[in-house]
């Protein structure tokens, strides 16, 4: 119904009330979290879309688990061991913890969870095994489960040390260790060095790269106290200051600033720019007077 004297439209009613309420958005919002870490996607595909979790290039489970994991599945439900109980419930309910929170399915999160997907996968290696009764196929399937096994070993680890850094350099923070290992000469020519804080916490890779001297540190550190706080603790030690880049937040003197793609200004024109390992562009530089 329509309520007139507040200018709001909202249903009444037993059902409305039933469906719309705290515990239901609750109830289905940790639904949808749950199913999430049994999705292809996670599972088989590219794992956690945060490229802090995953390389992006499996899931999070090898390719042969897809079929082995069922299989482990049947093998418990048919066992008469009464601890088969304990693996079920480390399935089923290992997801759980995960699900209460943002970023679902989060692969950190969920780490206790592939303790029991493997061990499942494992009983689903051995009840094939026992299905086979020639000696001969049996050693074919040990060899071909090894082959499985270091194939897929290797192609994990390749994509891990070769292609994992440059793809996710940008998500690392890089370009912060490019400002303060390339430009740190530059540094002592400027009144101001003013960075973009868009990536979070730029003062931990200054502090370390330049060797600052933590009493004079101590001494310095202006904190950043509203919500910003909470992705950008320091607003500002010495003559580095971490803020938003636009010419509002200049300081008087020269500056030395390194702003964001996003941040990019257009009024002045950039003296470098500082990429990530992919190429694409970190921070722009710029020099400045006020």
């Amino acid at each position: 119904r329509i309520d007139q004297n507040r200018g709001n439209s909202h249903l009444s009613g037993p059902l409305p009330r039933l469906i719309h309420n705290r515990i239901a958005s609750v109830a289905l919002y940790f639904t949808k979290n749950y199913l999430a870490h049994f999705t292809p996607q996670f599972l088989f595909i590219s794992g956690d879309k945060n490229l802090r979790h995953s390389s992006q290039t499996m899931g999070e489970l090898y390719w042969f688990d897809l079929f082995l994991i069922p299989l482990g599945l049947y093998f418990l439900f048919k066992s008469q061991n009464k601890y088969k109980y304990v693996f079920f419930s480390w399935f089923i309910l290992s997801p759980f913890p995960g699900s209460l929170t943002i970023e679902a399915p989060h692969a950190s999160r969920a780490m206790f969870v592939l303790g029991g997907w493997q061990a499942i996968s494992a009983m689903g290696t051995y009840f094939i095994f026992n299905q086979i009764k020639s000696k001969k196929f049996r050693l074919g399937f040990v060899l071909t489960m090894i082959l499985f096994f270091t194939f897929s070993f290797i192609y994990y680890f390749y994509n891990y040390i070769l292609k994992y850094p440059i793809i996710s350099s940008e998500d690392w923070q890089f370009g912060y260790k490019e400002v303060f290992s390339i430009y740190k000469d530059q540094f002592s020519k400027f009144d101001n060095i003013v960075i973009s804080d868009r990536l979070s916490q730029p003062y931990i890779f200054a502090l370390f790269y330049l060797k600052y001297d933590p009493s004079k540190y101590r001494s310095e550190v202006e904190y950043n106290t509203s919500i910003r706080r909470k992705t950008s603790l320091v607003k500002s030690f010495g003559k580095f200051i971490f803020t938003d880049i636009n010419f509002d937040n200049i300081p008087k003197g020269k500056s030395l600033i390194f702003a964001s793609p996003d941040e990019k200004l257009i009024n002045i024109p950039s003296q470098d720019v500082v990429l990530n390992l992919d190429r694409s562009v970190a921070f722009y530089v710029y020099e400045y007077s006020k």
